[in-house]
């Protein structure tokens, strides 16, 4: 079984334009793609990723080994948010598969993104992995609920951090695979609510003031529609 480096299939994504702004989390498959969301790569053509390549835990001296590659868009799919890159900067020593089998309630999902990252104008890129674990709350399938998304996209126990789009839902069955890729987050209303009276300067009558808490649950696109996009892809391609 090949050995699972997040640090060497799991990248943060810049722009191309001069701010090399961060703009998310991608990760590269089994079949040589580079994967993200559609809506991290945007308007651009390309992007920048960093690879890490210090075999280390010493964050320092892997940020300051850290090289930044080119990949091009090649296909997108805005109905699933989901894009396709490829690169001949670098080759992926350790891919990540995909895995389509519905995850378990009781079983474990992982996250790993670069939502910490920041870019700059002066070349002083700041690159920092996180790992979020949780479980698969339900599937959705739902369009009151998510009306953006493709029928069963996963509902996670942990958040969507600002930068996490495009990062993998990974689980661990024997060897790791991709079961999902993040998109945004639901939002769940919390109880109490609070809520106050305070009197109208203007004409003296009370107002009431109601403040609302959300619990945010990430919201990941379902495996199986990145590998049919794939598929899909691949077909066209061989035609051509």
């Amino acid at each position: 079984m090949t050995e699972f480096k997040p640090d060497k299939a799991i990248v943060a994504l810049f722009a191309t334009t001069p701010s090399h702004q961060f703009v998310g989390t991608g990760f590269f498959i089994d079949c040589g793609f580079l994967v993200t969301a559609q809506h991290v790569v945007d308007n651009n053509k390309s992007l920048l990723f960093g690879v890490e390549i210090a075999d280390t835990h010493d964050p320092a001296q892997r940020r300051s080994q850290l090289q930044f590659k080119s990949a091009t868009v090649v296909a997108m799919d805005q109905s699933a948010d989901l894009a396709i890159l490829t690169t001949s900067e670098y080759i992926c020593p350790c891919p990540l598969p995909i895995d389509t089998t519905p995850l378990l309630g009781i079983e474990t999902a992982y996250c790993f993104e670069y939502s910490r990252s920041n870019g700059s104008s002066t070349g002083n890129f700041y690159v920092e992995s996180s790992t979020r674990v949780g479980n698969v709350v339900r599937y959705v399938d739902d369009k009151r609920t998510s009306p953006l998304f493709p029928p069963d996209s996963l509902e996670l126990s942990f958040p969507a951090i600002k930068g996490a789009s495009g990062a993998p839902i990974m689980s661990c069955r024997g060897k790791w695979a991709v079961i999902g890729i993040m998109k945004a987050n639901a939002m769940y209303e919390l109880l109490p609510i609070q809520s106050i009276k305070v009197m109208d300067e203007i004409d003296n009558k009370p107002i009431s003031e109601q403040t609302t808490y959300y619990l945010p649950h990430g919201l990941a696109v379902n495996s199986k529609h990145l590998k049919t996009f794939i598929n899909k892809h691949m077909r066209q391609t061989a035609k051509q």
